[in-house]
């Protein structure tokens, strides 16, 4: 899954309605779904000199030479997850991720491609329901299950990718199969569209124990996190259902108490009139928004935070040849 990851990662970047076809076709029992727009993404500065910094790499250039494929040929974004609600860990055998692309791939051309960098990375091409599906095995991993990806063309245009047993699923799975079916997940990402949006279903958590201080997630429903960015500016939403209106009130009350004090602080990375939160009956609603001048100064003081801790790292370091033990 560290492949799944490290993609992700990437692409980081989608509308909920540009992406309903593909939530179609993730399956109905996950709670945890991200979206991503890939090509709204690469209209970000900071992520566009990213991706042409990437392209300078001599293996990149020969990756896309080969196969004429690149990320800016990836259009649309969506990932699926289960997840244990009581412990938050993440099923990584349902995990799958949807691409959506902007012209019809050769995936034989790319895979093989891939693999002359990759020496320790084997694959197998199988069919599945009449289609072609793809197990690449990392043998320098030793962790069972963590070493495993597969990849599929779902349909003309459109990327499976994910643990094996997921990916396989998609290729014979029907749309009337889709998240739909999780009314508070499709209620969560309803309204957050953005440059990128995350959803998930906490619905499903255990009573709390009697007797034991319950923690302030155990009365949230489902929690919403998208983000945007607009001529510079950058806009984070929050949004967190909970089960009751007193129980947001509850949230609000922690957040006046715990939260909004350290905002006064000079010391504050965030200023106070740069966070909001409000109470909508049982919907608590958090806005960060972060004008492209504080997006500068704030870059500043992480750089130069970075340079102190590098000086000190070196005013403390032995000078060579002196035995640092006496």
């Amino acid at each position: 899954m560290k492949k799944l990851a490290m993609l992700c990662a990437l692409m980081v970047v989608t509308s909920l309605n540009a992406s309903q076809e593909m939530l179609k076709l993730m399956p109905a029992t996950n709670k945890l779904v991200m979206l991503f727009d890939i090509s709204r993404s690469l209209q970000i500065p900071l992520i566009a000199e990213g991706l042409d910094a990437a392209n300078q790499d001599p293996q990149v250039q020969q990756f896309i030479k080969a196969t004429g494929f690149s990320i800016k040929d990836c259009k649309k974004l969506a990932m699926s997850m289960d997840l244990n609600v009581s412990t938050g860990q993440p099923n990584e055998a349902s995990a799958i991720m949807l691409v959506e692309l902007n012209k019809s791939v050769d995936l034989d051309k790319i895979i093989a491609a891939g693999m002359k960098n990759n020496a320790a990375v084997k694959f197998q091409k199988q069919d599945v329901n009449g289609k072609s599906f793809y197990l690449l095995e990392n043998k320098e991993m030793a962790t069972p299950g963590m070493n495993e990806l597969g990849m599929a063309l779902v349909q003309d245009k459109l990327l499976a990718v994910g643990a094996p047993g997921a990916v396989k699923s998609q290729l014979g799975a029907q749309s009337s199969n889709n998240l739909t079916s999780n009314a508070n997940l499709m209620k969560l990402l309803k309204g957050n569209a953005g440059v990128f949006t995350l959803a998930v279903d906490t619905s499903e958590q255990a009573a709390p124990v009697p007797g034991q201080q319950p923690s302030p997630l155990a009365s949230v429903k489902g929690i919403a996190l998208s983000g945007d960015m607009k001529e510079g500016d950058l806009f984070v939403n929050l949004n967190a259902e909970c089960f009751q209106a007193d129980q947001a009130a509850g949230l609000m009350f922690m957040y006046n108490m715990m939260v909004v004090p350290n905002l006064s602080s000079p010391q504050s990375p965030i200023k106070a009139n740069e966070l909001t939160a409000v109470a909508d009956k049982s919907m608590v609603k958090v806005q960060l928004h972060l004008t492209k001048a504080r997006l500068v100064e704030i870059q500043k003081q992480v750089e130069a935070m970075k340079q102190a801790q590098s000086l000190g790292a070196s005013a403390n370091q032995a000078p060579i040849g002196q035995n640092p033990l006496k």
